[in-house]
């Protein structure tokens, strides 16, 4: 009896191991196209912080603001504004 209850605790344990990655990959397989959508915005993102601050949720758009108005940029009073 004792060995069964081994057996089922190492079974168990197996399964713990296992079930985790499987959950983590299924949801990656699901939404790969989101997340690869995700992924292809993130360097325009980086492009127009100059300063970020995780924690804080700090950031600022340098090159948002240095942008022209007369080009359909974003003015300085703006970038500070949405800040």
């Amino acid at each position: 009896m004792e060995a069964l209850a081994k057996l089922i605790t190492a079974i168990a344990a197996l399964l713990g191991a296992i079930a985790w990655p499987l959950v983590f990959l299924t949801l990656v397989v699901l939404y790969r196209k989101q997340l690869a959508a995700a992924i292809e915005r993130l360097p325009g993102l980086f492009d127009r912080l100059r300063k970020m601050k995780v924690a804080g949720v700090e950031a600022e758009l340098d090159a948002l603001a240095a942008m022209a108005p007369d080009r359909g940029g974003v003015t300085a009073d703006q970038a500070r504004a949405a800040a």
